[in-house]
């Protein structure tokens, strides 16, 4: 017998979820795991065996299922999947379950990404011309509300021009998210003059300066977030050198040594501005994500890194706090 397709019960990734092969003793069963929504193709086969102590065999699916979730960079045409339904079968057909699986790598056992969302970014600002990003436990059309300002000039224009805003108006801009768990990115460059951004229930000030750089990162519960980096960068190339010993004669101007090859590794030191302590305890979404990229946004360009700190510091106290964070470009470069 197959059980009927039970309704969606969404189970993060982080949290063991064992499924018992069904209800009849016997040592061992081979199964299959499939995608629910096009189940010709077994994403994984195997064979249970029953432990010491029970009758059942039992597979952890959450295991088999992690590889699937993949979350792309969509604005670098990345593919990007937070969930995965799967569907598990024994051999035969005699018995099957379905259980749905989200991006959540946070541990945490008390969070609902219907409830408390996906967004969840360290500062309140963001810069001209960066994206942001949206990411919903649904599929739907959202709305971002951005406050643009009119630039009629009631000063003397010798003044700096920031002074000759008039008033405001509010722009509408839908934000389709095709599948659930899925993110949309609101492009701040079709808003020059944008001053303030309201989605996703949280409102961004538009900050001006001569910032760079903004990186994108997957969060602990699997939406996408960015962070406006507001204090100096500093970039430098790590060298490994390929050398070759020739044979030569030193009574000659010959070489004995050529460099044959350099690898070049591309290395960033961001720095944050100063923080409060609620900003801070945020930190650690954007400094433990496997998921990080770096945007240019003078250049308007897009390149993915690696973080490459080795250790994460939760501070707290009462007071500000700032970081530097070393990153890597993830592309590899090679002189000859």
């Amino acid at each position: 017998m197959i059980f009927p397709r039970k309704e969606k019960n969404m189970t993060p990734i982080w949290k063991d979820y064992v499924e018992t092969l069904g209800d009849t003793p016997v040592s061992s069963k081979a199964y299959a795991v499939q995608d629910d929504d096009d189940i010709s193709v077994d994403i994984f086969t195997g064979v249970a065996y029953t432990r010491p102590g029970q009758t059942i065999p039992q597979v952890r699916l959450n295991d088999i299922v992690a590889p699937m979730l993949k979350r792309g960079f969509t604005p670098a045409g990345e593919t990007d999947r937070a969930y995965f339904y799967a569907r598990i079968e024994t051999d035969g057909g005699d018995w099957s379950s379905s259980e749905e699986f989200y991006a959540d790598w946070s541990y945490d056992p008390d969070f609902n990404p219907a409830t408390h969302g996906l967004n969840h970014p360290v500062l309140g600002t963001v810069m001209p011309g960066q994206l942001i990003p949206l990411t919903k436990s649904s599929a739907g059309t959202y709305h971002a509300a951005i406050s643009l300002a009119t630039g009629v000039e009631d000063f003397n224009p010798d003044f700096n021009r920031d002074f000759l805003i008039q008033g405001l108006d509010v722009a509408d801009e839908s934000l389709v998210i095709a599948d659930d768990f899925g993110t949309a990115w609101l492009d701040l460059r079709d808003y020059p003059a944008a001053t303030k951004v309201t989605v996703g229930g949280r409102t961004f000030l538009v900050g001006g300066g001569c910032h760079q750089f903004v990186l994108y990162y997957v969060n602990a519960y699997g939406g996408w977030d960015q962070l406006v980096v507001t204090a100096r960068t500093t970039e430098q190339d790590a060298l490994t050198r390929y050398n070759l010993q020739t044979d030569y004669n030193n009574a000659t101007s010959a070489r004995g040594t050529r460099t044959v090859a350099i690898e070049l590794a591309h290395k960033y030191t961001f720095r944050t501005g100063y923080m409060d302590e609620a900003a801070s305890l945020k930190m650690h979404h954007l400094l433990n994500s496997p998921h990080v990229w770096l945007h240019d946004v003078i250049a308007n360009r897009f390149y993915p890194i690696t973080l490459t700190n080795t250790a994460t510091e939760y501070k707290k106290g009462g007071r500000l706090y700032r970081y530097d964070i070393e990153a890597q470009l993830a592309q590899e470069r090679i002189r000859r």
